[in-house]
Parts: C-alpha cells; structure tokens; sequence
C-alpha cells in the first residue's frame, strides 16, 4: 500500500498474457479512485490497449 505505479502481468494456463496499469499508489479507500492514465492491455495472443471510457473514475478500489 502507497507505493507508487503498478503493473500487473498474468500468464494463465492457455498461454494468454494480459495485465493493468494502476497510475495511481494503491491505498484503502471507500470507493473508487483512479485517473486516466490507468489501462489494461493484452499482450498474447495480440497486444492492445484498453484505455479507460472517460465515463468515470471508476479504475481502483
């Protein structure tokens, strides 16, 4: 907790690599929290991005 940036990378037993980017430390909050910066990607079998709507901050908790 309150650490900087985070970065989470999963490989599941089919092979897929996937993960998010948290830009935010993570700390115990009440609700969401979060800023734009955050996103989560894949990278096998097809690297892409899948940056936040912008419909709220609804990123960490």
């Amino acid at each position: 907790l309150g650490n900087g940036p985070t970065i989470l990378l999963v490989k599941d037993k089919a092979g897929y690599i996937y993960g998010g980017y948290a830009s935010q430390p993570w700390d115990r909050h009440s609700e969401f929290y979060g800023d734009m910066k955050s996103f989560l990607f894949t990278l096998y079998p097809r690297p892409s991005i899948f940056r936040p709507s912008g419909l709220n901050t609804n990123l960490q908790w």
